[in-house]
């Protein structure tokens, strides 16, 4: 099973800020609970949602604040 589009955008919920096309990427902004603003650009829409996804991990498990 591979998440779509739609799936990975719902879980990233309030952090998610934009998606946008730029540069030959598609890029996907987030912004963390502690304010930090992070860009992750990819070929795909799909793997930029996925990067900006896993960033949130460690948040997940008690890590650190991204």
């Amino acid at each position: 099973w591979l998440p779509g589009e739609n799936q990975l955008r719902i879980l990233l919920g309030g952090t998610f800020r934009s998606l946008v096309w730029a540069d030959g990427a598609f890029r996907v902004t987030t912004r963390s609970p502690s304010g930090i603003e992070q860009t992750f650009a990819a070929d795909d829409a799909s793997d930029a949602y996925a990067q900006a996804l896993l960033s949130l991990v460690p948040l997940a498990v008690g890590g650190a604040p991204v």
